[in-house]
């Protein structure tokens, strides 16, 4: 099946509001969205640099993607699939390899889990996690927390996130606030690798008693002793972005460093990266788990398939769509304590052609 056209357009969403993390403020999302077409089918994907990244990774996206178009009209899906995507940055292949899955399933009539090995008695849905946000009302932040946290508890989640603050002792005291407010919340805390060993260790030893599902990239994805150390004191410890291939899990499972392994497609650069990610954690008898990069519904529509697909046991990360100001597509995914994919072939979502996040193409 050959490509016969091509189209590359940049997105940019606000967020509904700042996200504060470890990292610092995320205030939109950006990226590009790919269509594969051939004949009267088009494939999506999406290409989601990580919402921290530099203006030069964007940037250097961009120029691979206007690069790399006019090289794929014409050519074959498998010799694009099996050669050109392994040579490209984790962030295009992941939006090349999302386009081309979705096109093969759309052509072949099935749904993108049913292509990925997802049988058609699978459970057609998936639990999912939810980030806990601070609502913050006039009588403060503690209250806005509590009150964020007894929202998700209600919505029926029992599985929430907490983005660390870049101070660990302001983070204890917000887990503090959680655990009052809302103990019947499986609570998960992601510090985005922003503490310093000797941070992480200390903050460790005050959340190891506050019965936390995980704590998330602790230190630099480069700490793995770090990580081990912190994991030693009996707090599990998840890692994600030191998680950018199959052979990261191995390496990180042999330094007794983590209990989880949290897959983005961002990092692993798609669902090929992603399922053999996900095969070296079952090897390793880790826990595995999905989770988006605040993506659009495109690459959540996608992730959300995967997991139909492979069942994980931990649930997912993927009630992120309503962190964002507006969507791409006509009908998206529904948010809730357990999610499915849009009925229909492929990824099951469309491309809204009058969306005001849409820029002008890069590649025609």
């Amino acid at each position: 099946m050959k490509i016969d056209r091509v189209r590359i357009r940049p997105f940019a969403i606000p967020l509904a509001k700042p996200l504060q993390t470890a990292r610092g403020a995320i205030g939109e999302r950006r990226g590009f969205v790919v269509e594969l077409t051939t004949d009267a089918w088009t494939g999506l994907g999406e290409v989601s640099p990580h919402p921290t990244a530099e203006e030069s990774v964007f940037a250097e996206s961009a120029d691979e993607l206007a690069a790399l178009g006019p090289a794929l009209v014409g050519a074959e899906t498998g010799e694009i699939e099996n050669e050109l995507v392994a040579c490209l940055p984790a962030p295009v292949a992941m939006g090349v390899e999302l386009a081309l899955r979705d096109l093969e399933a759309r052509v072949a009539g099935r749904t993108l889990a049913e292509a990925l090995g997802g049988g058609k008695n699978a459970p057609a849905g998936v639990a999912v996690s939810a980030l806990i946000e601070d609502e913050a009302p006039a009588e403060g932040a503690d209250a806005g927390l509590a009150s964020g946290a007894r929202r998700l508890l209600a919505a029926g989640f029992r599985v929430a996130k907490l983005k660390a603050s870049r101070d660990p002792g302001e983070t204890m005291r917000r887990v503090e606030v959680l655990r009052r407010a809302a103990p019947g919340l499986r609570l998960r805390v992601d510090v985005n690798g922003a503490w310093s060993r000797a941070e992480a260790v200390a903050a460790a030893r005050g959340l190891r008693d506050l019965d936390l599902d995980w704590l998330e990239q602790p230190v630099s994805p480069l700490d793995v002793e770090g990580m081990a150390e912190v994991r030693s004191l009996g707090v599990r410890v998840a890692a994600d972005e030191a998680i950018r291939t199959a052979e990261d899990v191995g390496r990180l499972h042999a330094a007794r460093a983590i209990d989880v392994v949290v897959v983005k497609f961002v990092q692993v650069g798609g669902l090929r990266g992603a399922i053999e990610t996900a095969q070296a954690t079952e090897q390793c008898g880790l826990e595995l788990s999905l989770t988006t990069g605040i993506d659009t519904s495109i690459a959540t529509s996608a992730l959300l398939h995967l997991g139909v697909a492979l069942q994980p046991g931990p649930a997912l990360g993927c009630a992120t769509l309503s962190l964002l100001g507006g969507d791409l597509v006509r009908k998206a995914p529904q948010e809730g304590p357990r999610m499915a994919p849009v009925p229909g072939a492929g990824i099951g979502v469309d491309l809204e052609e009058g969306s005001p996040f849409l820029g002008e193409e890069i590649v025609t």
